[in-house]
C-alpha cells in the first residue's frame, strides 16, 4: 500500500525540463535564416554582401521553458563569433556559437553606435549608412524605411500599430564604447512617422504598448420612449458620441450615467472616454403600465408620466408618476363630470388630484398609486 502512494505521488510530481535547444536563428534586418547544426552545437549565416555586422538584430527560438542569454530581439556586433548560452528548466545549460559572414567572403565592418564603415570618405565617415528598424514587441506592430542611405540623405520610418497596441516612441540603439558596458536606447521621436537626416548607420526601436479599451454602453429609459446610439470600445482618451431620438409622443430630457450624474440635456453628447460607462437617456411622455382601470362610463388607463421637469419631490418612482387618463365618451359631459373616487382592488380610496381637461381628456394624478393591479373610477356630475 505505501509502495502503490510512493508511485503515485512521484507520478504526480512534474519533473522540470531539461531542453535546452536553439530551435531558430534568425536576422530581422536583412531577413536572413541562419543554418543550425545541432550535433556541433554552431550557427552559421551567410548574409548580403555590404551588410554592416556591427548591431544585427537576432530573432530565436528555444526549446519550451528555456531560456538564451544574450537574449532575442537584442542588438549584436556579430564582425566576431558569438556565444550564446541556453538554460533549462532544470538549469543545464547549451553552449552556441554563431558565426556570420557576408558574401564576398569577409567580415562586415563597423563602427560605434550602430554605424557601419560601408565605403569611407576622406574623413572616415561613412559614405553608406545602413538603416534598420525593429517593431518592440514584434506583435505590436510593423515597421518600414529600413534600407541603405547615402551619408547626408532623407530618410522615413514608419510605424504602425496592430489591432490592441498604440504607437509610444522611436528610440535608437547607442552601442557602447567598453563592449561590457550594457546598449542603451535614445528616444528620438514620438511621432509614428519620423524623418530625419542619415549621418551614419543605426538601429530604430518603434516601441509598443498594448491599449485597454474602455466600453461605454446606452440605453433607454424604457424601450418606447425612443432608440440611443453610440455605445462600443474605445480606446482611451478617444472622443464619443451618443444620441438620443425620441419616440413619438416624446420628447428627449437628459442622459444620466449609472450613478445618477446628469451629463447632459442635449440629444446628441460627445465626450472624452476615460472609463468605461453606462449612460441612460430619459424621455418624457406617457408610458404604459400593468395596472387595469375599470369605470363603467368613459374608457380610461393608466399611465405612467416622465415630465420634463425631472427634479421634482413628489415624482412617482424612478422621476415619474402615475396618471388616469379619461377619454371623452359621448354619453358624459367631460365640461360637468368629474372621478369621485379612485379605489383600489381592494375597494380602499387612492388619493389623487385633478390635472386638468385637455384635447378632450381628463388627467388626473395618483398621489398613492399602486405599482400593479387594478383600479375602479366612480363618476359625480354637477
Amino acid at each position: 500500500m505505501l509502495l502503490l502512494a510512493a508511485v503515485a505521488l512521484l507520478a504526480g510530481c512534474s519533473k522540470k525540463s531539461s531542453e535546452k535547444k536553439i530551435l531558430s536563428f534568425s536576422f530581422y534586418s536583412p531577413a536572413v535564416e541562419a543554418e543550425v547544426l545541432e550535433s556541433a552545437k554552431t550557427i552559421v549565416a551567410t548574409l548580403p554582401a555590404g551588410t554592416d555586422l556591427t548591431a544585427l538584430v537576432p530573432i530565436i527560438t528555444v526549446s519550451d521553458k528555456a531560456t538564451v542569454n544574450p537574449a532575442s530581439g537584442i542588438p549584436q556586433d556579430f564582425t566576431h563569433s558569438k556565444t550564446y548560452i541556453v538554460t533549462a528548466e532544470d538549469g543545464t545549460q547549451a553552449v552556441y556559437t554563431v558565426t556570420v559572414t557576408v558574401e564576398n567572403g569577409g567580415n562586415g565592418g563597423g563602427g560605434n553606435n550602430g554605424g557601419g564603415n560601408n565605403g569611407g570618405g576622406d574623413n572616415g565617415e561613412e559614405t553608406e549608412c545602413t538603416i534598420s528598424v525593429v517593431p518592440s514587441p514584434y506583435t505590436g506592430g510593423t515597421v518600414s524605411g529600413d534600407g541603405t542611405y547615402q551619408n547626408g540623405q532623407s530618410c522615413t520610418i514608419k510605424a504602425t500599430p496592430a489591432t490592441g497596441y498604440a504607437f509610444e516612441k522611436w528610440e535608437r540603439v547607442v552601442f557602447p564604447e567598453n563592449e561590457n558596458d550594457p546598449i542603451t536606447y535614445v528616444e528620438v521621436s514620438t511621432e509614428a512617422t519620423y524623418t530625419f537626416t542619415v549621418t551614419s548607420s543605426g538601429i530604430y526601436y518603434a516601441r509598443f504598448v498594448e491599449v485597454v479599451n474602455y466600453t461605454i454602453t446606452v440605453s433607454a429609459y424604457r424601450a418606447e420612449g425612443g432608440t440611443v446610439s453610440g455605445g462600443g470600445d474605445f480606446a482611451p482618451g478617444q472622443s464619443c458620441t451618443i444620441t438620443a431620438a425620441p419616440a413619438a409622443g416624446f420628447t428627449f430630457v437628459k442622459w444620466e450615467k449609472s450613478d445618477g450624474t446628469c451629463v447632459s440635456t442635449d440629444a446628441s453628447y460627445t465626450f472624452t472616454v476615460t472609463e468605461s460607462a453606462h449612460y441612460l437617456a430619459y424621455f418624457s411622455g406617457y408610458y404604459n403600465t400593468d395596472i387595469t382601470v375599470i369605470t363603467d362610463r368613459c374608457s380610461a388607463r393608466c399611465m405612467y408620466y416622465v415630465p420634463e421637469d425631472m427634479n421634482l419631490n413628489w415624482m412617482y418612482p424612478d422621476s415619474g408618476y402615475l396618471v388616469v387618463i379619461v377619454d371623452e365618451c359621448d354619453d358624459l359631459d367631460m365640461d360637468m363630470c368629474y372621478i369621485d373616487h379612485i379605489l383600489d382592488e381592494d375597494g380602499h380610496r387612492l388619493a389623487s388630484f385633478y390635472m386638468g381637461f385637455e384635447g378632450g381628456k381628463q388627467y388626473y394624478r395618483l398621489e398613492d398609486p399602486p405599482y400593479s393591479g387594478t383600479i375602479e373610477l366612480t363618476w359625480e356630475c354637477l
